[in-house]
């Protein structure tokens, strides 16, 4: 069976990925917050409110799939080790 377990590179790479578009997310609603008072057409407000909403919500999901890839390998690895440990 292959190793599950993701060593401490993976690891420490996948809590970099999710930090840094949590990162990303923070600066895009500060940015908007601070330039949606000053953009007077109704229409470009309305496209560049949908454009960030949309970052945000795949800046969400990429958080989310780097987390649950993490606990997942980590989950599979305990399940295996558990059932191993079992059978001796």
């Amino acid at each position: 069976m292959p190793n599950i377990r993701l060593d401490e590179d993976e690891s420490r790479n996948l809590h970099h990925i999710a930090e840094t578009f949590e990162s990303v997310r923070n600066e895009i609603a500060t940015a908007w917050n601070k330039a949606m008072i000053w953009i007077d057409d109704e229409v470009v407000f309305a496209r560049l409110n949908t454009l960030l909403t949309v970052t945000k919500e795949n800046c969400d999901r990429v958080i989310e799939a780097a987390l649950r890839a993490e606990k997942k390998a980590a989950d599979t690895f305990k399940s295996i080790h558990t059932n191993t440990n079992g059978l001796s």
